[in-house]
C-alpha cells in the first residue's frame, strides 16, 4: 500500500474529441447524462484492510500535514468502518487482491455576508455555497 496510482483528471464536456470517444462505443443507449464536475479538492482512501491511509491527488497524506485544515481526517473517521467493510466485500469476491482505493472529494464552502458565520474548513473558496 505504499505505491500510490495518481487520481485521473475527468475530461471537460466541452471536449469534444473526448465525447465523440465515447458515442462512438455505441454502448447501447441513446441517452447520455453529464453532470456538472463538483469543484473540490481530490481525496482518496487507500486500505489492505489492515490500515487505512489517506491521499490526494498527487501522493499519500503524512499524518503531520495540513490538508484544507485536516478535514480529511474528520472525514476518514467518519467513513473508517464502511472503507474497511468495503475491503471486506471485494476481497469476499477477489481474494488476490490486497489493496482498493475509493476516490471522492472535499467540496464545500461558505457564503460572503455579515449574517453568515465564517467557515474556517472551507474547502473551496471560489465558489459560494448556501442552503
Amino acid at each position: 500500500m505504499d505505491k500510490l496510482r495518481k487520481y485521473s483528471s475527468i475530461e471537460n464536456s466541452y471536449q469534444d474529441e473526448f465525447i465523440n470517444k465515447i458515442i462512438a462505443h455505441k454502448l447501447g443507449v441513446s441517452e447520455y447524462f453529464v453532470q456538472e464536475k463538483v469543484h473540490g479538492a481530490n481525496l482518496s482512501f487507500w486500505t489492505d484492510g489492515v490500515s487505512i491511509k489517506s491521499a490526494k491527488r498527487i501522493g499519500f497524506i503524512e499524518e503531520d500535514e495540513n490538508f484544507y485544515s485536516n478535514t480529511n481526517l474528520d472525514v476518514k473517521n467518519k467513513y473508517e468502518s464502511l472503507v474497511y467493510k468495503i475491503f471486506k466485500a471485494v476481497f469476499s469476491i477477489h481474494q488476490n487482491i490486497k489493496t482498493i482505493a475509493i476516490f471522492g472529494k472535499l467540496f464545500g464552502g461558505g457564503y460572503p455576508h455579515p449574517d453568515v458565520v465564517k467557515d474556517k474548513k472551507a474547502v473551496t473558496i471560489q465558489i459560494w455555497w448556501i442552503s
